[in-house]
């Protein structure tokens, strides 16, 4: 059964905070990343103030930094909470309706996803918990499409597990290719239905647009495939396709 989503904000614990910051920078591996460098400069972290530490220490060091800011944009993140609530509960059938004719289901009774507002300028989801991150210096427009983008991959993993149910769950996080076609197929399904207007031209990551395949972009490579097949047919073929090809996968999941 479909439940239709409720979106409803909060504000991250600052523990809450700390642990999944932590959960980015936990490895010297970790900090060479493009995402370790995005959260490290938007908290004022040097690298190398981490680099060499044990997990523990780092969760110390992250503490130290994060905590202070914390207090201080409390009440903003708390006013941004409200401010969020407001604008999608004004959206919220909108983008209600565009799910139930992209994913072609109908809602029965309500799933709850919590939106939790911090201070990581990425925006993790976690499946099993239906909920996600998001960072609190965003415009209201900005939150709602990362709504959008989010709930995109919890209804998506949940119409794929119905035509995969033997492919473990694990396998929908990075670097999987079940992870990266649910990212990839983010822009498709915004750009062949009406979420287009509230989102913006590069729904998903840059580097789908920007890496080719032959002489386009990948993104446009899926769009087609997704356009002339069916939800089934388009899985199938992009999976297989993702299988087949190692070494763009290598550069999508950098």
């Amino acid at each position: 059964m479909y439940s239709k989503p409720q979106v409803i904000f909060s504000v991250k614990t600052l523990d809450d905070q700390i642990n999944i910051l932590t959960e980015f920078l936990k490895t010297d591996e970790d900090l060479n990343a493009t995402v370790a460098n995005y959260i490290l400069t938007n908290l004022g972290i040097e690298k190398k103030e981490l680099i060499g530490k044990t997990e523990q220490e780092r969760k110390e060091i992250i503490k130290n930094f994060v905590t202070p800011i914390y207090n201080i944009k409390q009440n903003q993140m708390k006013k941004k909470v409200e401010e969020y609530q407001t604008f999608w509960n004004e959206n919220e059938r909108f983008v209600c309706l565009e799910f139930e004719k992209i994913f072609k289901i109908a809602f029965k009774g309500i799933r709850r996803f919590n939106a939790q507002v911090n201070l990581n300028p990425v925006n993790p989801r976690y499946l099993s918990e239906d909920a996600f991150d998001v960072f609190y210096i965003k415009k209201k427009e900005e939150v709602l499409e990362v709504c959008i983008h989010e709930l995109i991959h919890f209804y998506w993993f949940q119409l794929f597990s119905e035509y995969y149910p033997e492919i473990s769950t694990d396998k929908f996080e990075s670097p999987h290719v079940e992870w990266l076609l649910s990212e990839i197929a983010v822009d498709p399904i915004i750009y062949f239905s009406k979420l287009r207007e509230v989102c913006s031209v590069r729904p998903a990551y840059d580097v789908f647009y920007e890496t080719k395949i032959n002489d386009e972009s990948v993104i446009n490579f899926f769009r087609k495939l997704y356009k002339s097949n069916n939800f089934e047919n388009f899985l199938i073929k992009s999976l297989k396709f993702l299988n087949e090809n190692k070494q763009l996968v290598e550069k999508l999941v950098k």
